[in-house]
């Protein structure tokens, strides 16, 4: 459970960030808060906001996210990136910013323009969230299950625990997926 003064501060430093119109729902999802948490603290998000120096904020008073220039989305993924580091993820940048990816594809194309447009590298280098291995292993459950390789409807069907994309991302093609279980396969035999 976060402290008052912590949830001050953290309103703070994320205003500097974010700018002093942060919503509470961005609030909540950087500093990792709960409305029962800024409740328990303050009588309400305004008595926060006053409490971290900031001026009340009225729904009326809040610029719809579609209004966002091109300049003030870049200035918003500089920003996350200082918090987030280099490595934020579309899904991270939205969930931070609250801006949609219609939005930032009507404005840059692409995720990757935005990133390019701020100095980034195009992609993030995202950490793998499991082995070919766990991958492998799962095709191999459900070949033992039907006697033979599977094809990619028959791993779905089949109840096979990771989704078709995983699996494309990876191994580039179901082709390639059985490929790598052959010799997975016979490295078990």
């Amino acid at each position: 459970m976060a402290e008052k003064a912590d949830l001050t501060q953290s309103l703070i430093d994320y205003a500097a960030v974010f700018g002093d119109d942060i919503s509470a729902e961005l609030f909540r999802q950087v500093a990792y808060c709960t409305d029962e948490e800024i409740a328990e603290h303050f009588e309400s998000w305004n008595a926060l906001r006053q409490s971290a120096g900031l001026d009340p904020q009225f729904e009326t008073t809040r610029r719809p996210s579609n209004h966002h220039t091109r300049a003030e989305i870049l200035e918003l993924l500089r920003q996350a990136v200082a918090v987030h580091g280099e490595n934020i993820s579309l899904q991270k940048f939205q969930t931070v910013t609250g801006l949609s990816e219609r939005l930032i594809v009507s404005r840059f194309e692409r995720w990757s323009e935005l990133r390019l447009a701020a100095g980034l590298t195009p992609y993030a280098h995202v950490r793998l969230r499991h082995s070919d291995e766990e991958l492998l292993a799962d095709v191999h459950r459900i070949a033992q299950e039907l006697g033979r390789a599977p094809r990619r409807i028959d791993y779905q069907k089949k109840g096979g625990k990771f989704s078709g994309p995983t699996f494309l991302r990876r191994f580039g093609s179901w082709e390639g997926v059985l490929a790598a279980y052959e010799s997975f396969a016979a490295s078990r035999s």
